[in-house]
């Protein structure tokens, strides 16, 4: 995979002149998930120490199983993999990348809400496993919006 070289540029700051570096995306896409899984864990620690019964059942399984944080990590993981596939492969070719990734982004977002509010579970295990994506969303969207926004005016 190759990468956006990097740049620097002057920035006002109150204690004069500093220096700005732009990151390439696939860097900024994965430290936003590398924050979003230390938040996940923590909200699902918070979670499980508040009584939720993280058990769910996939769609098509007849029994639950424990959601825990390997569970956790790996959608974190796995969404950050394919949000970073697309933060690279839109700053190289759209002639938005930013709005092209709230786009695809966004509604994605919405169909992954269908697997926790589908699963067979308790309705305070789909709400916690609901506002999880919601917390994950949260983080690595607008950052890697705001990065593709610089890849944009930088052509």
């Amino acid at each position: 995979m190759t990468t956006a070289t990097t740049t620097s540029t002057p920035a006002s700051t109150s204690g004069g002149t500093a220096v700005r570096t732009r990151r390439p995306v696939f860097r900024v896409s994965i430290a936003a998930g590398a924050a979003t899984l230390a938040v996940i864990e923590a909200y699902g620690a918070i979670a499980h120490a508040a009584g939720v019964p993280l058990r769910a059942a996939a769609l098509g399984a007849h029994t639950a199983t424990q959601v825990n944080a390997g569970w956790l990590a790996f959608g974190v993981a796995l969404g950050t993999f394919w949000g970073t596939v697309l933060a690279v492969v839109l700053a190289r070719r759209a002639a938005r990348p930013a709005r092209a990734f709230l786009a695809i982004t966004l509604p994605l977002l919405t169909l992954s809400l269908a697997g926790p509010l589908t699963a067979h579970a308790t309705t305070a295990t789909k709400i916690t496993l609901a506002c999880g994506h919601l917390i994950a969303a949260a983080i690595i969207i607008p950052v890697v919006t705001r990065r593709l926004a610089v890849a944009r005016r930088a052509r």
